[in-house]
């Protein structure tokens, strides 16, 4: 085997190594790098506070060994900033919340738009209308209407406590800018285009918040965010084929 030969059999393996990097934008999704100290800039490491003590360790963890959970007792949010993405997206995060009471009170804020324009998707749950009521309706802001649009109702299930928590898979898809839809266990919305403000033109950014003290408090864990889940797969897998095509013919 030349020196080509070797480069051509190895170059596959650097190619799907660079896609699994560019897959993952966000860092200590799954808040199991260890903790730092609660304060006023960073309670899990690469995550920011707005506010101090706004997010702590979960008292149990959704998976794995740490999860982080929104005190909503003040104003404060944890975000995080990665590298921006356009084009197509996933985003998911595993999340539990204890119904705060009152249909007009946030049980869970999640925005995600463009760094330092406000150009966002804003995501809240909310008590539904099931009575009793034990599932939550999740919304998105629209400021064509200036208020929430219910895009999923009643299909978000409530924790009775976070020590014992109902977890729940969130799944946003879609285009940056473009449509999306949004799932909850196994509800999943039609394709809608709400933003606030303007639809942001990259993902550069990912919030969860707690505006005020009758929000609740919630825990979040495995939050990840894919650039074009679909597309980067198949240009390493496409790409190392013709490279080992090229092998067999030389």
């Amino acid at each position: 085997m030349n020196r080509f030969q070797k480069w051509a059999w190895g170059a596959p393996v650097v190619l799907l190594t660079t896609v699994a990097v560019h897959a993952a934008p966000l860092t200590n999704g799954d808040f199991e790098v260890a903790l730092g100290t609660d304060s006023s800039t960073s309670t899990f490491p690469n995550w920011t506070e707005s506010n101090g003590n706004t997010a702590i360790a979960a008292p149990t963890p959704l998976s794995g060994t740490h999860s982080a959970q929104l005190v909503g007792t003040a104003a404060g949010s944890m975000l995080q900033n990665p590298t921006a993405i356009s084009g197509i997206y996933s985003l998911t995060a595993k999340f539990a919340a204890v119904d705060p009471g009152g249909n007009a009170n946030r049980v869970m804020n999640l925005i995600y738009g463009q760094l330092g324009i406000g150009n966002q998707v804003n995501l809240r749950v909310i008590e539904g209308t099931t009575s009793p009521t034990t599932l939550g309706s999740l919304q998105v802001f629209d400021t064509a209407i200036n208020n929430w649009q219910t895009i999923l109702p009643n299909a978000v299930p409530f924790s009775t406590s976070l020590s014992t928590p109902t977890v729940n898979l969130l799944t946003i898809d879609g285009t940056v800018g473009g449509s999306y839809t949004v799932k909850v266990g196994a509800a999943t919305s039609a394709s809608v285009s709400y933003y606030q403000n303007a639809p942001p033109t990259s993902i550069g950014r990912v919030e969860f918040h707690t505006d005020n003290g009758t929000n609740g408090t919630y825990v979040v864990d495995d939050v990840t965010l894919t650039p074009e889940p679909g597309s980067l797969v198949m240009v390493g897998i496409l790409g190392g084929a013709g490279l080992l095509a090229r092998r067999r013919r030389v």
